[in-house]
């Protein structure tokens, strides 16, 4: 029985293989966090177009949805620090623009 020589094995630099493993474990973290944040934004938007398609219903059978009415058409959609008067709005360069009102997925809204 013959015995074969002893074949050393080519080096390992660990610090390397700790730096890759590393990398390799934030990736991974960065990529669950990017699918959760994907999954929560699809989630939402799929609730928010049912809850659209709800409310064209409800427009089109004569019903109205439970909803806040404010004073000023214009109160919930923009921030106040935007909001001047009640029909005009500041673009971020400081220039007024007038609100329009339109007839949009069946109801009156005000645009820019």
């Amino acid at each position: 029985m013959e015995v074969l020589p002893f074949r050393s094995l080519a080096p390992v630099n660990e610090a390397h293989t700790e730096l890759v493993r590393v990398k390799e474990v934030k990736r991974e973290e960065q990529l669950r966090l990017m699918s959760k944040r994907a999954f929560q934004a699809q989630q939402a938007s799929a609730a928010e177009f049912r809850r659209s398609m709800s409310e064209g219903l409800l427009k089109r059978a004569g019903q109205q949805a439970t909803e806040v009415k404010f004073q000023n058409p214009n109160t919930w959609r923009y921030a106040k620090p935007q909001r001047q008067l009640k029909h005009q709005v500041l673009q971020g360069d400081g220039r007024p623009k007038i609100l329009s009102r339109v007839f949009l997925n069946g109801e009156w809204t005000y645009c820019a």
